[in-house]
């Protein structure tokens, strides 16, 4: 997944066979558009959609979208609904519509009557969520939208979890994260920033709720730049128990008995008091065998 894949210490587990269910979805609402449908319509009398889940903007790359623009054209056109008195809304392609706009020229649109609500939810999930510069917050907004907006127009939410393309398990570690962006007492955002992990997110909230002291360690440690391992080891530092190391018993070792057999000494050693052994050694290492048992 690109989208929100920019973290330091891994990214979301998303299937590359559910991105494939956006993309063919996307296709297929988008479809090539009829030549009557395709306009050129001036900047001005667009709107972006507020319901857009993709909130940041990389101004630096309208910029060079911009002059691209300007040197080679629009090479797609975006997609735009009605909304009377010949003004549009942006359903895809709101970064073509800003470098449209700052370039001061018309806007290719691809006008379309025909898509409800969550058509229009659908689309943006699917053009958004392969995009590099998809934050964790944008993508969590997104997916959670979407499942929203399709079991509010009735479908079952399992239904409705797989015609968004990710699994159940994903859908509720998305739920998560973006209860925790849009909770005031949450430091997901700091989190957000050295790992786009699902697991590790949604480990975090859960540690922000229970034990409020060790999450701030974290945050601590984000901020002081002294995060060493992965969040999840630093959670696994924190919350798991230290095996305490057992300790030996002292073993004492007394020479038993010793017999001569040719050039070696056969010496019997009890571990402990207990179980026997039996040693063979140099005739001429006894006296310092009986030398290493004196001094213990």
């Amino acid at each position: 997944m690109k989208g929100a894949g920019f973290g330091k210490q891994g990214s979301p587990t998303l299937e590359h066979a559910n991105q494939e269910k956006l993309v063919s979805s996307l296709d297929e609402l988008l479809g090539q558009g009829k030549p009557e449908q395709i306009l050129k319509i001036h900047h001005s009398k667009i709107e972006p959609d507020p319901l857009q889940p993709r909130r940041k903007i990389d101004e630096a790359g309208i910029k060079a979208l911009s002059e691209s623009i300007k040197l080679n054209g629009q090479a797609q056109p975006i997609t735009v609904i009605p909304l009377g008195d010949d003004t549009y809304r942006i359903v895809a392609g709101e970064r073509r519509w800003r470098a449209a706009k700052l370039a001061d020229l018309e806007v290719v649109a691809y006008v379309r009557g025909d898509l409800d609500e969550t058509q229009i939810r659908l689309i943006q999930v699917a053009e958004n969520v392969d995009r590099e510069d998809m934050t964790v917050e944008d993508t969590a907004r997104a997916y959670v939208g979407i499942v929203n907006v399709l079991t509010e127009s009735g479908l079952e939410k399992k239904k409705a979890i797989e015609r968004a393309g990710i699994s159940k398990t994903e859908f509720y570690r998305w739920q998560t994260i973006n209860e925790a962006f849009e909770a005031e007492d949450s430091s997901i955002q700091i989190v957000s920033t050295v790992t786009a992990d699902l697991r590790s997110l949604e480990e975090f909230r859960r540690l922000e709720k229970k034990a409020p002291d060790l999450s701030s360690k974290i945050i601590k440690k984000i901020q002081g730049d002294k995060l060493k391992g992965s969040l999840r080891e630093e959670i696994d530092s924190l919350t798991k128990p230290k095996k305490k190391q057992e300790k030996q018993s002292p073993v004492s070792y007394e020479i038993e008995n010793a017999e001569l057999v040719g050039e070696e000494i056969l010496v019997d050693i009890s571990k402990g008091g207990k179980a026997k052994s039996t040693l063979k050694i140099d005739k001429s290492s006894l006296a310092l065998l009986n030398g290493l048992f004196e001094n213990e």
